[in-house]
């Protein structure tokens, strides 16, 4: 409601029923005025009975609009990077109606920044409703090397949604093509095998470069292929389970292959 509260100094007050779970946020009252023309002004809204008020000198307002205030109070987005990681960290002051964040990121490679090439590369569920600061972070564990860009699309339950503010880091580029053995190895049911692309050999391909990793048996039998694809410099972390191809105990050899690059080891899966 709106109301007169103090006819001498012209002082109204807008009272906003607690169930609208919004104390402590700022928002706008407009003014429309009986001439024609606005006036605003901004209140924090503070104390039992959700109330602030506003000085209107010698204006008569006839009705007013509060605009709702935003679903998520972001208050800071970091991104840290770390060998072969890249760590998000960020914070929410309040939250209404958030379902969470889809965690997004674009690779800087010889163009500048473009809006629509943005990859989706994570989920990050939020609290809902909240009046108290909550942290949250999210590991990028397979960043390209390079300039990498994060940002965040923060999603109601409604589906609505709205961007935040994005951030920066430098990933080190890789100076040689090498694959580290297997950890853990043995192992059971899954194993990370990493492998690193340099810069260079995406100069001399004057591409992406196209890479295989895959998977034998001391026959020399291909029993699994784990990637087959077109990839940027950069290190990656492959998680291999065993599940997905029912391979029994024994000695494997894998084998990491980029153009005129090849690199071998042995894992040992143990049932």
């Amino acid at each position: 409601t709106f109301s007169n509260y103090s006819e001498p100094n012209r002082t109204w007050v807008a009272r906003i029923p607690s169930s609208a779970n919004i104390q402590g946020t700022t928002v706008k009252y407009v003014f429309y005025i009986s001439d024609g023309t606005l006036a605003s002004a901004w209140g924090r809204i503070s104390g039992d009975g959700y109330q602030t008020t506003w000085d209107e000198g010698t204006v008569n307002p006839f009705s007013y609009t509060v605009e709702a205030p935003l679903p998520v109070e972001l208050t800071s987005f970091i991104a840290l990077a770390e060998k072969n990681r890249v760590e998000l960290n960020w914070s929410t002051a309040t939250e209404v109606n958030n379902y969470g964040f889809d965690i997004l990121r674009q690779v800087i490679l010889r163009q500048a920044q473009d809006d629509n090439n943005w990859e989706k590369i994570g989920f990050v569920r939020g609290y809902g409703n909240s009046n108290s600061p909550k942290n949250y972070s999210f590991v990028d564990s397979n960043p390209t090397a390079g300039k990498v860009l994060y940002k965040l699309k923060q999603i109601d339950f409604d589906g609505t949604y709205e961007y935040s503010k994005v951030v920066e880091v430098n990933v080190e580029t890789p100076k040689e093509f090498r694959l580290a053995q297997n950890y853990p190895n043995p192992f059971n049911p899954e194993t990370i095998i990493s492998y690193s692309i340099p810069e260079f050999m995406v100069r001399q391909a004057q591409n992406d470069i196209h890479l295989t990793l895959k998977v034998y048996d001391m026959l020399g039998r291909e029993v699994a292929t784990l990637v087959n694809e077109y990839q940027k410099p950069g290190i990656y972390n492959y998680k291999f389970s065993i599940s997905n191809y029912q391979l029994p105990s024994g000695i494997y050899i894998y084998q990491l292959k980029a153009g005129n690059f090849i690199e071998t080891k042995k894992l040992m899966i143990l049932k």
